[in-house]
């Protein structure tokens, strides 16, 4: 099924803007892209936490493995969407102490 490739349409575009962010000239902008992406990610994913804590805790959903894919990656979304979000938060930090 195609729905079970969605990830994978989020983490291919992640990891080209990863290489694109290699590129210093290219760095902000790549950021700034992937976390849109990872914040979409999320909001996309997210629906499937309930199924997979659910599943956690003995009970029974309609499609088991999409619920535990889709708090996979709401959980590895979220987890970049915070580093991301700590890391504008530092470079502008560490602007403000050079000026």
């Amino acid at each position: 099924s195609v729905t079970a490739l969605i990830p994978t349409f989020f983490g291919i575009p992640l990891t080209a803007l990863g290489l694109l962010a290699r590129d210093e000239r290219r760095l902000k902008l790549a950021m700034h892209l992937s976390t849109v992406l990872a914040l979409l990610g999320l909001l996309g994913s997210a629906r499937g936490i309930p199924g997979a804590v659910a599943l956690a805790a003995g009970g029974e959903v309609a499609r088991p493995a999409a619920a535990v894919v889709q708090a996979a990656m709401a959980v590895l979304c979220a987890a970049f969407l915070a580093l991301a979000v700590k890391s504008f938060i530092d470079v502008r930090r560490d602007r403000s102490s050079q000026s």
